[in-house]
């Protein structure tokens, strides 16, 4: 009997798939991967300007949960052709991410072959494999590799290859690219790693070079969301004072990017609060929207300085509210 994953597991999982399906939605991501982690041969023939992405669902409604690839078109040898980007996610091994690529590939043939009522010919598509677990990939990335092999049955295989990018052991000198796919590629590696408190300060540090600092500030919420998800809570102490230290202007930063992340619980307890169909209602919606907030960021290791200045609620006020619920 197979052994049922632990739900906290797979909540780990969706977040670790909800940072990479955010980073590679992104064009600009996407292109600086295609530049500069596929092979020359095969990005010398792409025009890079033509990359989109492919807003077709090749996943099952029961899948979506567990699965994060991301699909783009690319225009191939100056025609109009071009191929699919097929970008799969792992933060763990997976001896069976052959078949599961296999099955979305034919999903895009598929969905080829209704909207284009007479084609001759398939196009290409180039599955990417992105892993960046704890111990190194051992599966190699043949879909061959995992049929059972029996002597001259070999011509009745389908077979193809993937590209395989084993992040988290990648050189800190191998990861290239602009600032925001370093970022992104640094924070994969050294996510599982206990290396990754300090490493903070040069993950963080990049963020300093960007010079349109309003196009990328997004990516500081997301990035930060990330890590406070991910990391051990004991460490987002030093998470906090890292990110004031490291980035330019990160001790007003910090605020602003925490009460974007309590809106949703405030404007909740609004919602509650007029259903009410009265002004105390509403009052009283607020401050307990406020107070799940709180519960939420001090489950995430942040200080009574920093949810004051915030919330404008001290720790006295939280523990009566508590109590009067």
């Amino acid at each position: 009997m197979a052994k049922k994953k632990d739900k906290n597991q797979s909540i780990l999982y969706n977040v670790h798939d909800k940072f990479f399906r955010e980073n590679v939605s992104r064009l600009e991501v996407a292109k600086d991967i295609v530049k500069e982690y596929l092979p020359s041969k095969i990005t010398k023939q792409m025009d890079l300007r033509t990359l989109k992405i492919n807003l077709d669902s090749f996943i099952d409604k029961e899948l979506r949960e567990h699965f994060s690839d991301i699909v783009y078109t690319i225009n191939i040898s100056g025609k109009k052709s071009y191929v699919y980007l097929l970008f799969e996610h792992k933060s763990y091994t997976d001896i069976m991410v052959s078949f599961q690529l296999l099955r979305n590939m034919v999903k895009i043939w598929e969905n080829c072959l209704k909207q284009n009522s007479g084609l001759k010919k398939l196009p290409v598509v180039l599955p990417l494999i992105f892993y960046h677990g704890k111990v190194k990939w051992r599966f190699g990335n043949r879909f061959s590799n995992i049929v059972e092999t029996i002597s001259n049955t070999e011509q009745y295989i389908p077979d193809f290859v993937s590209e395989l990018f084993d992040i988290s052991h990648l050189d800190d000198r191998q990861i290239k690219g602009a600032i925001l796919t370093q970022m992104f590629f640094l924070t994969l590696k050294y996510i599982f790693k206990p290396e990754l408190p300090q490493k903070l300060h040069d993950i963080f540090s990049l963020y300093n070079k960007i010079s349109k600092k309003k196009n990328a500030s997004e990516y500081l919420e997301i990035l930060l969301r990330y890590l406070t998800g991910a990391m051990n809570s004991e460490n987002n102490e030093i998470l906090q004072e890292e990110f004031i230290q490291s980035i330019e202007n990160g001790e007003s930063i910090m605020p602003v990017i925490a009460e974007k992340w309590i809106e949703k619980g405030i404007e909740k307890g609004i919602e509650k609060g007029i259903e009410k169909g009265i002004e105390k209602g509403i009052e009283k919606g607020i401050e307990k929207g406020k107070i799940e907030a709180i519960d939420k960021m001090l489950e995430e290791g942040f200080d009574w300085k920093m949810i004051t200045k915030i919330t404008g609620i001290n720790k006295k006020e939280y523990e009566r509210y508590k109590k009067e619920e």
